[in-house]
């Protein structure tokens, strides 16, 4: 029986877990084609705040080693991205211009980080926070730089801020809503988590609309 090709697009935490479960199920049921536009393989992308503070490194929040692939015969193209998908001749293209025919096609690309249409979102020094190289340019900067601003008082961009004030930066985080982690806590929460962080140092302004990025 030939196995069918499968293609996935997309190398993160859920695609991989999908590829996990199929593999568990029959792994002689697919051939399995894997294209992710990072240059890694499968990493647990909610655990990059714990390395921004220090907590962990690069390597501990690696899923699955190059090993894992090959002993599932999975082929990964890292540092690829699938940039056509032609329905009727049943085929990916990609940046590299390889074509890979499929049988089962899963996209499971995730999310990508929304950036402010403001001016100066794309001077040096203003980075989004979602992937390991966004976590190593940041790295990078607070080596250089004493004070830094973060957009959102979310989960992400408190973990973020929080981080950055590990490495010894000065923090202002700005937050539109009336309170931080609107989307998961009431007021007297918030107002908790609030106090705690700034005990901590962090510096939050509520109810703020970023509406530009001067400087260099």
């Amino acid at each position: 029986m030939n196995k069918m090709k499968l293609v996935l697009i997309g190398n993160g935490m859920a695609g991989i877990k999908c590829m996990e479960y199929l593999i568990q199920e029959n792994p002689d049921l697919y051939d399995i084609t894997v294209f992710g536009s990072e240059p890694y393989t499968n990493y647990s992308r909610i655990q990059l705040s714990s390395v921004l503070q220090g907590k962990t490194s690069f390597e501990e929040i690696t899923l699955h080693s190059w090993e894992w692939y090959e002993k599932h015969d999975i082929l990964l193209y890292p540092n690829e991205t699938v940039i056509l998908i032609d329905p009727e001749q049943k085929e990916v293209i990609t940046t590299k211009k390889r074509s890979v025919h499929f049988d089962k096609l899963i996209i499971a690309t995730g999310s990508s980080p929304f950036m402010l249409p403001i001016p100066g979102t794309d001077k040096d020094g203003v980075v989004a926070f979602r992937t390991i190289e966004d976590c190593k340019k940041i790295l990078k900067i607070a080596k250089n730089s004493n004070k830094a601003a973060v957009v959102g008082g979310g989960i992400l961009g408190l973990e973020a801020a929080q981080g950055l004030l590990n490495l010894g930066m000065k923090v202002d985080v700005i937050h539109l809503a009336d309170r931080i982690m609107n989307q998961q806590l009431d007021n007297k929460a918030a107002e908790l988590v609030q106090n705690a962080l700034v005990k901590q140092g962090l510096n939050i302004l509520l109810h703020k609309e970023t509406a530009e990025i001067y400087g260099g």
